[in-house]
């Protein structure tokens, strides 16, 4: 017995050891996915059976049928292995034999409805068109960090579209997209947006619909006198946007400050998927004129 509980306790420390190396150096996604298949059932329990109401006539007649199922399969058995037996003179079946019968069947009838229920699950997962894992914070902050990379690749690439053009910049988006850079779909979406897993980021065009909003249309590249040229027009980071100013500086604006930028209009539509269960994002800037880029 002393075996038994040392061996477990060396079990559970190496899990917890594991489940910790995932989370820190690894991915927090798989460490919660190990300690939600581990204590998953404890959690649901205790949400769940505060709200279970007992039906005693079912559970009255369940007791019932199954002890006259107990019984019947056990008279059976014993007519059975007497006739078998008969001629040994051990002809007496034992009622724990009955029982550990009556127990498998019990288990195979459980875990025949479990393995029901995980294939059902299975197949609602992956036919469901929510994500599988919802973003933690850290994953929320890498996905600002990406962002920010976005707008400084696309701040670089309208520079050397100024220093071709007597330092002006762009008509618009779909303008220095034409004129030969390296960018793809990929940098136009913020890894926050909804709609960023439901295109192909590798398809050379421009996509549908931008998580960034155009603001250096007549304007030319700075560095005395930067001004936002490129601004999220949806509060993807919840406390704040990121922005690209003239100069080729991307710096995260809280939206506190950043409302005082006037977007256009058509950037200004809500970020929304087919079937999206949650209400979509909306936009906290004022409505500004099509060609706006400057602070109020």
């Amino acid at each position: 017995m002393n075996y038994l509980v040392s061996l477990a306790r060396i079990l559970g420390a190496f899990a917890v050891i594991v489940v910790v190396f995932l989370f820190l150096f690894v991915d927090s996604r798989i460490a919660l996915l190990i300690f939600a298949l581990a204590t998953g059932w404890a959690q649901y329990l205790y949400n769940v059976l505060p709200s279970v109401r007992m039906n005693w006539s079912t559970l009255i007649s369940t007791m019932v049928c199954l002890i006259m199922f107990s019984v019947g399969a056990h008279q059976f058995c014993s007519w059975l292995y007497r006739n078998i037996r008969s001629h040994t003179g051990d002809s007496i079946w034992k009622i724990r034999w009955s029982l550990i019968g009556i127990s498998v069947i019990f288990l195979m009838f459980i875990a025949g409805t479990a393995a029901v229920g995980v294939a059902h699950q299975m197949v609602f997962l992956a036919t469901s068109d929510e994500p599988m894992w919802k973003d933690s914070p850290r994953h929320a902050v890498a996905n600002r960090i990406k962002c920010l990379s976005n707008l400084r690749m696309i701040g670089q690439v309208m520079q050397l579209y100024a220093h071709a053009n007597e330092g002006r910049l762009p008509e618009s988006f779909q303008q220095l997209f034409d004129s030969g850079t390296d960018l793809s779909q990929e940098q136009f979406l913020c890894p926050q947006d909804p709609r960023a897993e439901k295109i192909d980021t590798l398809e050379r065009r421009m996509p549908p619909r931008l998580s960034y909003a155009y603001l250096g249309k007549g304007l030319k590249w700075s560095l005395d006198r930067p001004v936002p040229i490129v601004i999220e027009a949806l509060p993807y980071h919840e406390d704040g946007v990121n922005v690209l100013y003239s100069d080729g500086r991307a710096d995260f604006l809280d939206l506190d400050e950043a409302v005082k930028i006037q977007v256009p209009s058509k950037y200004l539509s809500p970020a929304t998927q087919p079937n999206e269960p949650t209400p979509p994002l909306t936009s906290p800037f004022p409505v500004g004129a099509d060609n706006a880029g400057t602070s109020r």
